[in-house]
């Protein structure tokens, strides 16, 4: 099979890497979610970079480096398309105080007028949260506190140590997966791409440390069910999502392997939860994922769809019915499709979880972009694109910000799904096609 007549271009090889990453530091040092045009402006030859660099003969572990170097180079920048850290630094700061964040309200801080030291009125003008509860698990509020303690109440201080935890899951990401199958340039769409450099490190989102204890999960879990389900705890306790995968290994183990495995698993969760055990962690956690489900609605597919239809028959949003509706639908799939895959080998679970998360996503009333970076991490030992395309059009969500305040044009969100429902379609086509050909 002859070479791609740019695989021998030293040049264009190069040229592809600064055009990289100029994406990067464009989109985190000079852009913010409001700058519509100019997003795209950064993101779409960022993304034309990647899928270049992917298909060319560079060297695989080498272009695995420059995703660390590109990550690194937003080491000092300020989250741009996200206020995030400044709930961070809010739960941190009370935890630092002896105070439980599960239970006390921003709100009602506020309202006492008796802030506790390290927060401040202006911190709590910058929360994008103030009448809820925070919602992030124990294992991210050691985090927070462990930041408040050594930087104190210095917002960058918080924000470089934070990312240098996120730097370093990533990192460990990368070396887990190219373990397991070193010719897998596929890992390029995940080390490569600008919205996950973004929106992983760039922006502190957590869901890249939580892809890399699922995948160490996996990684672990023929070596020892201990480590394994220890690992899959901790990914839980980072973000909740992963809890939709303990059907898959559940109906996949031995009687013996499951119950060794999830024995750590429960331990490591209630080790690392007894300190903060307390009433408001269970009512104040509670409430607010009611709240995910029965209010909070951003970038949908099948519930917009729904949500219409509810209109033109009711008249108004009936959200509160139609997100748990969906949420019991989401259930009972991924139930079906685990008892369906509880076979599989090993390495197809990262499949089995990228196509469980993406059922997730699909029927949700929120999709905010990074929701989607851990199916692309998934997917890599696949032929599925349909994740890295996702990936970037999963950014038009960010054209309904403005300085008033947050309301997207349909087309957008239309052409979103719309492209993502062509990528779903080709890639699961030619995936029959393949199989029908025994490859």
């Amino acid at each position: 099979m002859g070479a791609h007549p740019f695989h021998h271009n030293r040049f264009a090889k190069v040229f592809a890497l600064l055009i990289l990453a100029c994406s990067v530091a464009g989109l985190g040092y000079f852009t913010d979610r409001t700058q519509h045009i100019q997003l795209m402006l950064f993101l779409v030859p960022g993304f034309l970079a990647c899928w270049y660099l992917y298909r060319s003969d560079v060297n695989l572990l080498h272009l695995i480096y420059a995703g660390i170097v590109l990550r690194a180079v937003l080491i000092f920048m300020m989250p741009n398309l996200s206020d995030d850290i400044y709930r961070f630094i809010w739960d941190g700061q009370l935890l630092a105080n002896g105070l439980d964040p599960f239970e006390r309200l921003p709100s009602a801080i506020a309202a006492s007028g008796d802030f506790p030291p390290g927060t401040s009125e202006h911190l709590y003008g910058l929360l994008n949260s103030q009448n809820y509860f925070t919602v992030y698990p124990p294992l991210l509020q050691y985090l927070f506190l462990i930041s408040a303690k050594v930087a104190g109440t210095s917002v960058i201080g918080n924000v470089v140590f934070l990312r240098g935890i996120l730097l370093l899951a990533e990192s460990g990401t990368f070396y887990l997966l190219y373990s397991r199958k070193k010719d897998n340039r596929n890992l390029l769409l995940y080390a490569l791409n600008p919205m996950i450099i973004l929106e992983i490190t760039g922006n502190l989102h957590f869901d890249g440390a939580a892809l890399f204890l699922t995948v160490l999960m996996v990684w672990m879990l023929d070596r020892s069910s201990v480590a394994s389900g220890v690992a899959f705890g901790a990914s839980v306790l980072v973000k909740l999502v992963p809890l939709i995968f303990m059907p898959i290994l559940f109906f996949r183990e031995s009687f013996r392997q499951r119950l060794i495995f999830f024995s750590a698993f429960a331990g490591i969760i209630i080790l690392a939860g007894l300190p903060m055990v307390s009433y408001g962690l269970f009512s104040g956690m509670s409430e607010s994922l009611s709240l995910y489900f029965k209010k909070f609605e951003f970038n949908a597919s099948l519930y917009y769809v729904i949500r219409e239809i509810g209109f033109w028959r009711k008249g108004y949003n009936d959200i509160a019915f139609i997100g748990p509706f969906l949420g019991m639908v989401t259930f009972a799939i991924i139930m079906t499709y685990s008892w369906w895959r509880r076979k599989v080998a090993r390495l197809d679970l990262f499949e089995s979880f990228g196509i469980i998360l993406t059922i997730y996503l699909l029927l949700a009333t929120t999709v905010h972009p990074w929701y989607i970076t851990p199916i692309v991490g998934l997917l890599v030992f696949t032929n599925y694109r349909y994740a890295f395309i996702w990936s970037f059009v999963a950014m038009f969500s960010y054209f309904g910000y403005d300085d008033n305040g947050y309301e997207i044009p349909a087309f957008w969100i239309i052409l979103e799904y719309g492209v993502l429902l062509i990528a779903l379609i080709w890639d699961f086509r030619t995936k029959r096609i393949l199989n029908a050909k025994g490859i």
